[in-house]
């Protein structure tokens, strides 16, 4: 048996070799993530507004056109789209008659940074391997939340 001092040393460079995950280290690019996606959903609704302005023949065809062009190019885009706005579901099953616990319906920090890099990764899989099929990395659950 060694001396008990190689043991403290020993220990002490296991220690050294830990990794530890900060979840708040993110928090700011979730926020801007959260902050885009509702600019994005905003310009979607104005857009919409300015289109009900147009005349409607217009707007067909230029609609029909564009979406033969993007149907073809955005379609395994799609497929196992990771959501990455975040939406709290809390109050609608918090009192709800099913007894969900709360891991249910709200995702931890460290849960919304999974998602961000299975997107990532989801995103770089469907662009170098466009023949294959798309991943699914996280599907909604009962509460509609994504879970991975």
């Amino acid at each position: 048996m060694p001396p008990k001092q190689n043991r403290k040393g020993t220990n002490a460079k296991k220690q050294d070799n830990i990794v530890r995950i900060d979840p708040k280290q993110h928090e700011a690019k979730l926020k801007e993530i959260e902050e885009r996606r509702r600019a994005e959903a905003e310009a979607i609704k104005e857009e919409l507004l300015e289109e009900a302005l147009l005349d409607e023949e217009e707007m067909g065809e230029e609609e029909e056109s564009a979406e033969e062009v993007w149907s073809d190019v955005e379609a395994p885009f799609d497929i196992g789209r990771i959501d990455l706005s975040f939406p709290e579901t809390s109050a609608e099953f918090a009192d709800s008659l099913q007894c969900y616990p709360p891991s249910y319906y709200t995702l931890s920090p460290k849960e919304r940074l999974l998602l961000l890099y299975a997107e990532n990764f989801r995103k770089q899989f469907t662009t170098l391997y466009p023949k294959r099929r798309p991943l699914v990395l996280a599907l909604p659950n009962e509460c509609n939340v994504q879970v991975n």
